[in-house]
């Protein structure tokens, strides 16, 4: 097994293809999330886990064959459920626009790092507990990030299929100061999105 493992990421390493210049296309991000907290009073730390996604139309730039960069625009949705016996009892979930623009560089044949920024604006605010609660409020709705992660770009007939992962770092607390869930702590959110894109257009 590790054998055929090896043989595959030597395989996808020696693949190389023209992909200077611009390139569009349309992703599908699914995304595990962690939320960090820390209680002001008594300096506990705790987290909880959650799940989400992105979707949307990413662009691609590369200067050559070593670097590029990468932006875009998508539909961020990020949900953090409280569940006793597998029954959904409590649940925050968040939607936002999510503007990212990280720097590539090749590492080994088609396989790059990422590392850069972005920030995403919260529009979607809701808390469920039977029923659906607008904490818009008490959110604070941007919200910065760092970002790095590692990809491998593979071609096809109609574009380039890109294949990754992506830690990102939401280093604004998750709560507005003036709410009761920012008096007693702060929660930042960490993320680990699997990337998967394809590039429809390349020029």
């Amino acid at each position: 097994m590790k054998n055929i493992l090896f043989t595959m990421l030597l395989f996808l390493s020696s693949l190389s293809f023209a992909q200077e210049g611009f390139h569009l296309g349309v992703e599908v991000s699914p995304s595990w999330m962690l939320n960090t907290h820390r209680n002001t009073t008594t300096g506990l730390r705790s987290s909880e886990s959650g799940y989400g996604f992105n979707a949307g139309v990413p662009i691609k730039y590369f200067f050559n064959e070593y670097m590029g960069i990468e932006s875009g625009v998508s539909f961020e949705y990020m949900a953090f459920d409280v569940r006793v016996n597998n029954a959904l009892q409590f649940s925050n979930r968040f939607g936002s626009v999510n503007f990212p623009l990280t720097i590539l560089y090749q590492v080994s044949g088609n396989w790059y790092t990422h590392a850069g920024a972005g920030f995403k604006y919260q529009f979607m605010n809701k808390s469920w507990s039977g029923f659906s609660v607008d904490i818009g409020p008490s959110v604070n709705k941007i919200q910065p990030y760092v970002a790095l992660g590692v990809s491998t770009l593979i071609e096809r007939d109609k574009g380039l299929f890109e294949l990754g992962a992506m830690a990102r770092y939401h280093f604004i607390n998750l709560w507005a100061a003036g709410s009761p869930q920012g008096a007693a702590g702060t929660s930042k959110v960490v993320s680990f999105d699997l990337m998967l894109k394809f590039f429809l257009f390349n020029s």
